[in-house]
Order: structure tokens, then C-alpha cells, then sequence
């Protein structure tokens, strides 16, 4: 993440639809990626293929509750 934040759930009314395809975001192609690869965030996002945007709603499709992100490289 560029910087420290919370982020919070996706919204109950989040179509079902749109969460999978968020969640496969998280989960496959993030554990894809080499154990301690050296990669900026910016080439995180060009190896997964989403925006910061699809990236930020990925994340939140795994949580149930409010969760804080902190700046940090890919590879930490």
C-alpha cells in the first residue's frame, strides 16, 4: 500500500458476483507471486493486472472487519 490506512468491508449490498471475482484476485494471484520477490507497489498492480482501485476492493472482500493496512513494500 502507498500508505497507512483502514480499510473496511465491502458493503452487504456488494453483489455476490462482484466479491467472487474480487476475492479470486486476492487469493490466486496474489499466492502466485515469488516468496520475497522485490517489487514495488506499482509493479504488484502490473503483475496482478488490476488497478489500485480492483486492488483496494480485493482486499476488502477478504475482511469481516475493519482492518488497518500499513505502508509497506509488496515483498515485506
Amino acid at each position: 500500500m502507498r500508505a497507512t490506512e483502514i480499510l473496511y468491508p465491502l458493503e452487504k449490498n456488494t453483489p455476490r458476483h462482484n466479491m467472487k471475482q474480487h476475492k479470486d484476485i486476492s487469493k490466486t494471484k496474489l499466492n502466485d507471486l515469488k516468496e520475497g520477490e522485490c517489487v514495488t507497489f506499482e509493479e504488484l498492480l502490473l503483475k496482478l493486472k488490476v488497478t489500485e482501485s480492483n486492488y483496494r476492493l480485493a482486499m476488502k472482500s477478504a475482511f469481516n472487519s475493519p482492518t488497518t493496512f500499513l505502508t509497506r513494500q509488496p515483498n515485506e
